[in-house]
């Protein structure tokens, strides 16, 4: 059988080998928020609806991502599996798997374009095979495997090594055949756009490779230029698609991008450190300082990149493989650095997976070329020291994956593994924290809120979530004491307003709880918890006009608030409004079957008012089965009602 069957045979077998522990890994993480909670898998809704929501749609998490193909690939999950994690990670091991056999052949297309290329040649022999061989097995890729909410950069590679593939194929192949390759490399880009965002670098690097394989110079590829332009077009359209469907486009931040733009030579750096020294892995990197002098931190990285960018200008013409290798690696690290803020600015590992292509090639080109040498005297002592050097990194890289994977069985594993790894990074202490308070540990919880806000003192979620752990503890001082620090950083925070009068009235001071949320309700005025508040404090001080209004308002505010509209028909109850109480009490229940209140309030509705025992009797029932403790004033109800009726 051909050499290449017997290459990518193994690399498949490898590829699956190393992360078979993942199968046995449970839903960790985001993967809760995307999948066990996602209400949007569990409908009848069809795919397209994906394409009209963003990807955080139906999650209690916000975020400005538009990824309606992993949304889909959920959804069929879900199909699939159902709750079981098993085969969510499948599906992750088989796109990587492909990811890898598409960085080969990827890699025999870049070889087979090189001028004068022989096909005995030792890079077109080894090249591809160690270029894929490397991305199979680099520790940084775990986190893009192990974890199944980060199913969005093994698809999205997948979809622009074959738009990459299909691309070189266009510019080697003539007839019929290259109107279908330029069509498919074409429809690949939009697979890939509709996955991730990082695949707006893609039309870039095909320039790229056109200039470096195809042309030559910039006069000739300005004349096939034009064949570029439906590529580059396709990022606009794809852009406006995103902002109709999330309602925002992107948002630069002005005032603080040339503090971002001095920054990213750093991450550069950092990224380029985590493919070569790829230990300890970690959710979070801090950033690398080779010196901590604030200018001399961004000088030097940025220093070394131009020199890169020198030699890369230099040898455009006798290398162009490994220059283009270079560009892939810093072009698509482009939409993480930070230059459109994004959610976590530092080194990341699962941002690395589409960039580490560039790195592979870079590395599996180096390792051919020591085959290039087998002319040196001494040759074959130095390949086979090589050789058994390569081994042992490749073991090294073996086993640092198969120690991570374990991080990722379960949410207390990867946190209290991340605490150690990272004791310096505020987001570990923080997540940490919110799986601990999940878990009822409210006070371990606020030691690492403490911890984290000791790390980074403007990380406001910190800050919340250890005033709330107070409030749990009935610490309500704390809460008042933190929740007021917020403010003063930044009194545009409806939502702190609200939480801080939510204490107040705890505190039962309700003039001081009215304050901060008629403050949270100028900032927010469609805030409909706010109003329901607002409307309890009122029904506290015996107005009840005024909590007619607040609870009227918080509904209209929002009509699936259930809270709101069981106040609201208790509050009409009292004007005696019975029809209308009646009304609002089952719109309540409709929401939220389980709200006592509102089974209380409408059983002795029925009961006092409208004289139907049958249905008091049933919602009596209910709150009996909801009660823990047995309600006097219910089972006095109870027993008054089937009293009344004729014994059989």
């Amino acid at each position: 059988m051909p050499r290449r069957f017997w290459a990518l045979l193994f690399l498949g077998f490898l590829s699956f080998f190393v992360f078979l522990p993942t199968l046995w890994n449970g839903f960790v993480w985001d993967d809760n928020l995307y999948i066990t909670n996602n209400s949007a898998l569990q409908s009848d809704q069809g795919v397209w609806s994906f394409f009209k929501q963003g990807f955080c749609e139906e999650v209690e998490k916000p975020c400005d991502f538009y990824r309606p193909l992993v949304s889909i690939s959920y959804f069929i999950d879900y199909f699939l599996w159902g709750p079981n994690p098993l085969g969510y990670h499948l599906i992750n091991i088989i796109f990587h798997l492909l990811v890898v056999f598409g960085v080969y052949g990827t890699a025999v297309k870049l070889v087979e374009s090189l001028p004068g290329h022989r096909t005995d040649s030792p890079t077109f022999l080894w090249m591809p095979f160690f270029s894929s061989l490397i991305f199979a097995l680099h520790p940084a890729h775990v986190e893009s495997v192990a974890f199944i909410a980060a199913r969005t950069d093994p698809p999205t590679a997948l979809w622009m090594l074959g738009s990459f593939w299909f691309f070189m194929s266009f510019r080697n192949v003539g007839g019929a055949q290259k109107g279908i390759a330029y069509g498919f490399s074409l429809i690949f880009l939009i697979l890939a756009l509709f996955t991730k965002e990082m695949a707006v670098t893609l039309p870039l690097l095909l320039l790229v490779y056109d200039y470096l394989f195809v042309f030559k110079t910039m006069k000739a590829l300005g004349s096939r230029v034009f064949q570029h332009v439906p590529f580059f077009l396709a990022l606009p359209v794809f852009l406006i698609i995103r902002k109709g469907v999330l309602g925002e486009g992107l948002n630069f931040q002005w005032d603080t991008f040339l503090d971002r733009l001095f920054h990213l030579p750093v991450l550069w750096f950092g990224y380029l450190k985590l493919m070569i020294i790829p230990y300890p892995l970690q959710l979070f990197h801090s950033l690398p300082s080779i010196i901590e002098h604030p200018i001399l931190h961004g000088v030097l990285p940025g220093t070394a990149f131009l020199i890169i960018l020198y030699l890369m200008v230099r040898w455009r013409t006798s290398q162009p493989l490994m220059v283009f290798s270079v560009t892939w690696f810093f072009v698509t690290l482009l939409p993480v650095l930070n230059i459109v803020p994004i959610s976590y600015p530092t080194v990341t590992e699962r941002f690395s997976y589409i960039p580490s292509i560039g790195f592979c090639f870079f590395t599996g080109g180096a390792i051919s070329w020591v085959f290039l040498r087998n002319t040196v005297k001494g040759a074959g002592m130095r390949q086979s020291w090589f050789f058994i050097l390569l081994g042992l990194v490749l073991a090294g890289f073996v086993g640092i994956i198969f120690d991570r994977t374990k991080d990722w069985r379960s949410d207390i594993n990867l946190w209290k593994e991340e605490v150690k790894r990272s004791p310096d990074m505020y987001l570990s202490h923080f997540n940490y924290g919110v799986l601990l308070d999940s878990l009822g540990h409210f006070q371990e919880a606020s030691t690492h809120y403490e911890k984290a806000i000791s790390l980074n003192p403007k990380y406001i979620p910190s800050f919340l979530n250890l005033a709330f752990d107070h409030e749990r503890m009935d610490n309500l001082d704390e809460a008042e004491q933190i929740y007021q620090k917020v403010i003063r950083f930044d009194p545009r925070l409806a939502r702190v307003h609200y939480k801080l009068g939510n204490v107040y009235i705890k505190k039962k001071e309700f003039d001081l709880a009215r304050i901060e949320l008629e403050t949270a309700l100028k900032l927010k005025p469609d805030f409909s918890q706010a109003h329901n508040n607002l409307g309890f404090i009122f029904q506290s001080l015996n107005d009840t006009e005024a909590a007619y209004g607040a609870f009227l308002e918080a509904v209209r505010s929002d009509p699936n608030n259930g809270e709101a509209h069981q106040n609201l028909g208790i509050v009409l109850k009292i004007r005696g409004d019975y029809l209308k109480a009646e009304k609002e009490l089952l719109n309540a229940l409709e929401i939220n079957p389980t709200l006592v209140s509102a089974l209380r309030s409408l059983g002795f509705l029925y009961f006092d008012k409208l004289n139907q025992k049958e249905k008091a009797l049933f919602h009596f029932l209910q709150v009996r089965d909801l009660f823990l403790e047995p309600d006097e004033e219910v089972e006095k109800a109870i027993e008054t009602i089937q009293d009344s009726f004729p014994s059989s």
